[in-house]
């Protein structure tokens, strides 16, 4: 197995989406143009269930939420 650098990760995608807030200035969401058409285009070949379990272990981890695991509960991170 591959062991994911999750901290160097997510520092990358907030990174490149810091960078893209300073250009334009968007009436949507930001969440709508980051996660558009060609997000899963582009991220599918690297999002597979393996992967979502590992990221899905450390952040419950991190946050200190015993039981958490891929597919078994859904975090609500939204608004609505």
């Amino acid at each position: 197995m591959t062991k994911v650098d999750l901290p160097r990760i997510v520092r990358t995608v907030w990174t490149a989406f810091a960078f893209k807030s300073e250009q334009t200035m968007s009436e949507q969401p930001w969440y709508v143009e980051f996660f558009g058409e060609d997000y899963l285009r582009l991220y599918a070949p690297v999002l597979t269930p393996w992967r979502t379990a590992q990221e899905t272990a450390y952040i419950a981890e991190r946050l200190g939420l015993p039981g958490v695991s891929a597919g078994r509960r859904r975090l609500r991170c939204f608004r609505g």
